[in-house]
């Protein structure tokens, strides 16, 4: 399995080049599992060998066994930088738009809404004048 200069670095670039690889088992693990696999362990006694969960194992040999494992994760699954999300979190506090704060910081509107890790105030909006809020009807 062929990595990328990035990949085999560690780093990314383009547009994930701000993000953070999440605790998910290391790399090395993952082609260690691949070499377990290619000798015919199995998924438990793997689990045992490399220390990980059974799951995670019975996971990783499906998709060996369909020739989708990667010893690398995907670069989607790393997480936004907490300087950047504090950024996200600071430009909402201010009143900048949702579109405003994606422009900015480069993580998707929708992305920045549902962040919960971010904080609280990320998700909710900023408070409004009461010239601008609406009465209920009766």
């Amino acid at each position: 399995m062929k990595k990328s200069r990035a990949e085999a670095s560690g780093a990314l670039s383009g547009e994930f080049a701000d993000r953070v690889r999440p605790p998910y088992a290391s790399d090395e693990k993952r082609r260690q599992a691949a070499e377990l696999f290619e000798h015919g362990i199995g998924y438990q006694r793997a689990s045992r060998i490399l220390d990980l969960p059974a799951n995670t194992l019975r996971d990783w040999a499906r998709a060996w066994r369909a020739g989708k494992f990667r010893t690398t994760i995907s670069p989607h699954l790393y997480r936004y930088s907490d300087a950047v999300k504090r950024k996200a979190v600071r430009m909402r506090q201010k009143g900048h738009t949702w579109h405003e704060i994606a422009e900015a910081t480069g993580v998707g509107a929708s992305t920045c809404k549902r962040s919960p890790s971010a904080s609280s105030h990320i998700a909710s909006d900023p408070p409004r004048p009461a010239s601008m809020r609406f009465t209920a009807i009766r």
